[in-house]
């Protein structure tokens, strides 16, 4: 093989590689300044340690003119390649370096299309992914597009924008997907046709959501966090089901979600997984609380709650003896803490926690005749008895002991009559029932006695006219007797 000018091949392989540097000879006294573009190249391949000159002392010397052998040949090769990106990959021994020292962007391509773009930024670059059309225009930079985008004009509403993923602002982030588009600090996670467009918003992924407000998140599909008029809705929340008609949010700082088959939150499970604790929300907008009993609401703490036991439903109030605690029904007015204060409306029944039931009203049990069957007859005057035999006291209830009351007690009633569902209360209906028969007998009682009385004043009345006109036919007889003797 003929020998090679070493200055000539090494300017002919920097030209090749396309990695000038603009620098002085390296020291070299036998390299021109003037010969500009074979002193770039002496440097390259000395700052890259692929030679080093063929003289140090007295003088650095690189000797231009000499032939370059095969074996130093092998020499420079082998040296070029450690400091080259080869098909398998290098051990450089420190980090590689693959980029540009100006402002065009670094392409990596496949198959002659570019998929991955570094593009720079006066911050700092940004990362462009996939198709050719993505971009970032933010000249910050900081922007990031993952992949994803089509040239097709199939996106938009009427179908005729490019599907290109694009971040307009510093910091913005799409992820993937088909047409979406992120502002500053905000981010699209994926899916098609979604926007980010208020500072540091997100759209999770989907079909045509928004998130215009600053900090606001959408997800599903057609989910706009903005009111119906366009307005963004800082810091809102708005989720959607797939149904390709806009749910837009409607307050700033608010939660929106719009799932027309309920919700389901699942607090604990089995050991299996299956749920045993659930909360949900129907598609009738009904809450359920799944099977199993317990103290569903805790309205303030757990001593005031709504639960349910086995076939029935409580309400709970804490019987701490601090105040009259209990439940309250009010009629208009609006909240006030203060226990008791109706807020400007009216009180027209409290339940106290010592059980006594106050109300504003009349308390009405139903009694109507279509209501009730079995009737029997009674005998007045034997319920009378048994009301008269029956011990009737005053005493208080053990949990209120400073409130007095008069009456029986259950267990006599029940004895006495057998009435009620057992011998621990008595029935107001009841109660009243008893006192009106009572009252019958005692009527009847009253008007016997006076019906006797009656007998009586008219036997005695007839008997004294009977006597009078005795006394009369004696007092004729008498005075005839007179007139004769005269």
């Amino acid at each position: 093989m003929r020998s090679i000018l070493k200055a000539g091949w090494f300017a002919g392989f920097y030209l090749i590689s396309s990695a000038a540097m603009a620098a002085p000879c390296a020291g070299f006294q036998d390299v021109s300044d003037a010969d500009v573009e074979l002193c770039a190249a002496v440097t390259f391949i000395k700052n890259k340690f692929i030679t080093l000159g063929c003289q140090s002392t007295p003088t650095l010397l690189y000797c231009p003119s000499n032939d370059v052998r095969r074996d130093q040949m092998a020499l420079f090769l082998s040296r070029l390649g450690n400091q080259s990106f080869l098909l398998g990959g290098n051990a450089f021994g420190s980090p590689g370096i693959l980029g540009t020292n100006d402002d065009h962007p670094l392409d990596l391509r496949v198959n002659g299309q570019t998929g991955l773009r570094l593009q720079k930024g006066t911050i700092t670059p940004s990362v462009i992914g996939g198709n050719v059309t993505n971009s970032v225009t933010a000249t910050e930079g900081g922007g990031a597009v993952g992949g994803g985008g089509f040239a097709a004009m199939v996106c938009g509403p009427a179908q005729n924008q490019t599907c290109a993923n694009r971040v307009l602002s510093a910091f913005g982030t799409v992820s993937g997907g088909l047409g979406n588009t992120a502002a500053s600090y905000s981010t699209v996670a994926g899916g098609t046709q979604n926007s980010a467009l208020g500072s540091f918003a997100t759209v999770m992924g989907g079909e045509k959501n928004s998130a215009t407000g600053t900090a606001s998140v959408a997800a599903g599909t057609f989910a706009m966090a903005e009111t119906s008029a366009g307005f963004p809705l800082q810091g809102a929340f708005v989720f959607s089901d797939f149904l390709e008609v806009p749910f837009h949010g409607t307050n700033t700082h608010e939660f929106s979600a719009r799932f027309r088959g309920g919700f389901r939150f699942v607090t604990n499970v089995d050991g299996l997984g299956a749920p045993t604790r659930t909360v949900g929300i129907n598609q009738n907008a009904e809450m359920t609380f799944g099977t199993d009993v317990r103290q569903m609401l805790n309205l303030w703490g757990t001593a005031y709650g709504i639960g349910v036991q086995s076939g029935a439903v409580y309400f709970r109030t804490d019987s701490v003896p601090v105040d009259d605690r209990g439940f309250a029904w009010y009629n208009g007015g609006v909240h006030a803490n203060a226990n008791g204060d109706a807020g400007g409306g009216t009180e027209l029944m409290r339940l106290h926690r010592n059980g006594n039931l106050h109300i504003a009203g009349t308390l009405n049990p139903s009694s109507d005749r279509a209501l009730k069957t079995a009737f029997v007859d009674i005998d007045p005057s034997e319920v009378l008895a048994k009301v008269v035999g029956m011990p009737v006291t005053g005493w208080a209830y053990k949990h209120d002991p400073d409130t007095r009351h008069v009456g029986p007690v259950a267990q006599d009633f029940r004895s006495a009559f057998g009435l009620g569902r057992d011998d621990a209360s008595i029935a107001t209906v009841d109660a009243d029932g008893i006192a009106l028969a009572a009252i019958k007998g005692l009527n009847a009682k009253v008007e016997a006695g006076n019906r006797t009385k009656e007998a009586l004043i008219v036997a005695q009345s007839e008997l004294i006219a009977g006597q009078a006109r005795e006394i009369e036919a004696l007092r004729k007889k008498s005075a005839a007797a007179v007139d004769v003797l005269a």
